[in-house]
Protein backbone atom coordinates (compact mmCIF):
# COMPACT_ATOMS: atom_id res chain seq x y z
CA UNK A 1 0.00 0.00 0.00
CA UNK A 2 1.44 3.28 -1.06
CA UNK A 3 -0.29 6.09 0.79
CA UNK A 4 -1.58 4.76 4.06
CA UNK A 5 -0.05 4.68 7.53
CA UNK A 6 1.34 1.63 9.25
CA UNK A 7 -1.78 1.49 11.41
CA UNK A 8 -4.02 1.30 8.34
CA UNK A 9 -1.78 -1.32 6.76
CA UNK A 10 -2.06 -3.40 9.94
CA UNK A 11 -5.86 -3.25 9.84
CA UNK A 12 -5.93 -4.19 6.16
CA UNK A 13 -3.63 -7.14 6.84
CA UNK A 14 -5.84 -8.23 9.75
CA UNK A 15 -8.94 -8.32 7.52
CA UNK A 16 -7.28 -9.31 4.24
CA UNK A 17 -8.54 -12.90 4.31
CA UNK A 18 -12.14 -11.83 4.96
CA UNK A 19 -11.89 -9.19 2.24
CA UNK A 20 -10.53 -11.83 -0.16
CA UNK A 21 -13.55 -14.01 0.61
CA UNK A 22 -15.89 -11.08 -0.09
CA UNK A 23 -14.01 -10.19 -3.29
CA UNK A 24 -14.26 -13.78 -4.54
CA UNK A 25 -18.07 -13.69 -4.19
CA UNK A 26 -18.49 -10.58 -6.33
CA UNK A 27 -20.15 -11.28 -9.67
CA UNK A 28 -17.91 -9.19 -11.91
CA UNK A 29 -19.26 -7.42 -14.95
CA UNK A 30 -17.56 -9.48 -17.67
CA UNK A 31 -18.22 -6.76 -20.23
CA UNK A 32 -15.73 -4.65 -18.25
CA UNK A 33 -13.16 -7.24 -17.10
CA UNK A 34 -12.85 -10.80 -15.85
CA UNK A 35 -11.85 -11.03 -12.18
CA UNK A 36 -11.64 -7.26 -11.74
CA UNK A 37 -14.01 -4.68 -10.38
CA UNK A 38 -14.97 -1.79 -12.66
CA UNK A 39 -15.54 1.78 -11.53
CA UNK A 40 -19.30 1.70 -12.19
CA UNK A 41 -19.65 -1.55 -10.24
CA UNK A 42 -17.49 -0.09 -7.41
CA UNK A 43 -19.85 2.88 -7.10
CA UNK A 44 -22.91 0.61 -7.13
CA UNK A 45 -21.40 -1.64 -4.43
CA UNK A 46 -20.63 1.31 -2.17
CA UNK A 47 -24.18 2.60 -2.53
CA UNK A 48 -25.65 -0.87 -1.94
CA UNK A 49 -23.55 -1.28 1.21
CA UNK A 50 -24.52 2.24 2.41
CA UNK A 51 -20.88 3.36 2.52
CA UNK A 52 -21.20 6.72 0.78
CA UNK A 53 -22.97 9.66 2.35
CA UNK A 54 -22.84 11.63 5.58
CA UNK A 55 -23.33 9.86 8.89
CA UNK A 56 -23.33 10.99 12.52
CA UNK A 57 -22.85 9.05 15.72
CA UNK A 58 -22.64 9.93 19.39
CA UNK A 59 -19.59 8.74 21.28
CA UNK A 60 -20.39 6.70 24.36
CA UNK A 61 -18.16 5.65 27.23
CA UNK A 62 -18.11 3.15 30.06
CA UNK A 63 -15.89 5.51 32.04
CA UNK A 64 -17.75 7.77 34.47
CA UNK A 65 -16.89 11.40 33.83
CA UNK A 66 -15.34 10.83 30.39
CA UNK A 67 -15.20 14.28 28.83
CA UNK A 68 -15.52 12.83 25.32
CA UNK A 69 -18.78 11.01 26.05
CA UNK A 70 -21.62 12.59 24.14
CA UNK A 71 -19.37 14.00 21.41
CA UNK A 72 -21.16 13.95 18.07
CA UNK A 73 -18.92 12.73 15.22
CA UNK A 74 -19.81 13.40 11.61
CA UNK A 75 -18.19 11.21 8.99
CA UNK A 76 -18.65 11.41 5.25
CA UNK A 77 -17.54 9.82 2.04
CA UNK A 78 -18.75 11.23 -1.24
CA UNK A 79 -19.06 9.37 -4.53
CA UNK A 80 -16.34 11.58 -6.09
CA UNK A 81 -13.99 10.74 -3.19
CA UNK A 82 -14.69 7.02 -3.62
CA UNK A 83 -14.11 7.23 -7.37
CA UNK A 84 -10.84 9.11 -6.84
CA UNK A 85 -9.70 6.48 -4.31
CA UNK A 86 -10.50 3.75 -6.84
CA UNK A 87 -8.65 5.51 -9.66
CA UNK A 88 -5.65 6.41 -7.50
CA UNK A 89 -5.31 2.81 -6.32
CA UNK A 90 -4.18 1.74 -9.78
CA UNK A 91 -0.75 0.09 -9.95
CA UNK A 92 -0.34 1.27 -13.50
CA UNK A 93 -2.02 3.66 -15.89
CA UNK A 94 -4.46 1.18 -17.40
CA UNK A 95 -7.38 3.49 -18.12
CA UNK A 96 -6.90 3.65 -21.86
CA UNK A 97 -10.65 3.72 -22.49
CA UNK A 98 -11.36 6.58 -20.12
CA UNK A 99 -12.49 6.84 -16.53
CA UNK A 100 -15.25 4.23 -16.82
CA UNK A 101 -12.68 1.68 -18.10
CA UNK A 102 -10.68 1.75 -14.84
CA UNK A 103 -10.63 -1.62 -13.07
CA UNK A 104 -9.14 -2.91 -9.82
CA UNK A 105 -7.81 -6.34 -9.00
CA UNK A 106 -7.85 -7.53 -5.39
CA UNK A 107 -4.63 -5.79 -4.28
CA UNK A 108 -5.67 -2.53 -5.92
CA UNK A 109 -9.08 -2.83 -4.30
CA UNK A 110 -7.43 -3.13 -0.88
CA UNK A 111 -5.69 0.17 -1.61
CA UNK A 112 -8.99 1.75 -2.68
CA UNK A 113 -10.74 0.55 0.48
CA UNK A 114 -7.93 1.92 2.66
CA UNK A 115 -8.04 5.26 0.84
CA UNK A 116 -11.83 5.46 1.30
CA UNK A 117 -11.53 4.64 5.00
CA UNK A 118 -8.88 7.34 5.49
CA UNK A 119 -11.06 9.88 3.67
CA UNK A 120 -14.25 8.86 5.46
CA UNK A 121 -12.84 8.83 9.00
CA UNK A 122 -10.36 11.69 8.62
CA UNK A 123 -12.26 13.91 11.07
CA UNK A 124 -12.02 11.33 13.89
CA UNK A 125 -8.81 12.14 15.74
CA UNK A 126 -8.87 9.65 18.62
Amino acid sequence: MRVVTHEVQAVVQEYKERLQGWFNKIEFDTSVADGKLGLVQWEALLKQLNVVGTFTCEQGSDVVGDANAGTIHTIRLSVPQAKAAFANAQNEASAGGGVDAITCDFDELLEAIARCACDKYRSITQ
